[in-house]
């Protein structure tokens, strides 16, 4: 940690000032407080594979979103936090059917239920 010093030209800065990726995949990023802090942060890429079960709901996350935002740009759905709150729990029930019953999962077709569904 160390502090930093701004010119008098400058009140006050905040953030990340530089990220850089190593070629092991790590990213080091330094980062600005608003009071001058200077701190050096790490990432390192995970060394273990995702079980299934993180995978499913990973795939599970990704269809759920794009049907969400397919349905804001076609059907004006409210992007407002109770209402996709809402869809997107009806959204992951539909997902759960769907994969129960072995349908072909896209986002298309799960706003299209979805979309049934409501009306």
């Amino acid at each position: 940690m160390a502090r930093v010093e701004l010119s008098p030209l400058i009140k006050s800065m905040s953030g990340t000032i530089s990220k850089k990726k190593l070629a092991d995949g790590t990213t080091v990023s330094y980062v600005v407080t608003k009071k001058g802090r200077l701190y050096v942060h790490t990432t390192r890429p995970r060394t273990t594979p995702l079980q299934p079960r993180e995978l499913a709901h990973r795939s599970k996350f990704g269809m759920v979103c794009s049907a969400f935002a397919l349905l804001q740009r076609t059907k004006s759905v409210q992007p407002d936090p109770s209402a996709r709150k809402q869809a997107y729990a009806v959204l992951g029930d539909i997902y759960d059917l769907m994969v129960k019953n072995r349908k072909t999962i896209t986002p298309e077709a799960l706003a299209k239920r979805y979309w049934t569904f409501v009306q």
